[in-house]
């Protein structure tokens, strides 16, 4: 069972900072437009970057939208997984707002995904990144390329060995400008 299915939906009076997670077709109508509002004023409005930000893969049965609220119920972090099939799940449209960032909410997110997919775990990240993927555990595995006028990387992470965390890999690198 999803924390949404729980009850716990980004308005409800639960913790602050208590991580979500929920298919498409159990988000309600506020906290859908509050991870895409995130998504919007991130990828296209920060980073200056027209691009179709709905694609479509947000609705597919098996994709599982995991955000971090604050004590409102304002969307701090998200991430988007996928299951890329032969157990492999891929993470994307990984974001944190501009106020919450340095906390190691994304971190927490990956964190998440990583240990609860059911195998690889691939990730298409901006190149500018690499270092702070590379602090969870992902791998480089192939040449960049350009994504809508951003250098990207295709990164994997096979769980074969655990990352620790330590205070400086949470204050490096520049979480929330994933995507």
């Amino acid at each position: 069972m999803n924390d949404v299915q729980r009850g716990a939906r980004a308005g409800a009076a639960t913790p602050p900072g208590d991580l979500r997670c929920a298919p498409f077709a159990a988000l309600d109508a506020s906290t859908l437009y509050a991870i895409l509002q995130l998504r919007v004023d991130v990828f296209v409005v920060e980073q200056r970057c027209a691009y179709r930000e709905l694609d479509g893969l947000d609705i597919a049965p098996t994709t599982r939208h995991l955000w971090i609220p604050d004590a409102t119920g304002a969307v701090c972090a998200y991430l988007r997984s996928l299951d890329d099939g032969g157990g492999v799940t891929r993470i994307g449209r990984v974001v944190t707002a501009r106020r919450s960032r340095r906390r190691g909410l994304a971190e927490r997110l990956v964190r998440h995904a990583v240990a609860t997919a059911p195998g690889a775990v691939v990730a298409s990240a901006q190149a500018h990144l690499r270092g702070w993927y590379e602090r969870q555990g992902f791998a480089v595995v192939g040449s960049g390329y350009d994504e809508d006028g951003i250098a990207h990387l295709p990164m994997r992470h096979d769980r074969t060995t655990e990352v620790v965390a330590t205070h400086r890999n949470r204050t490096h690198g520049r979480p929330g400008h994933e995507r």
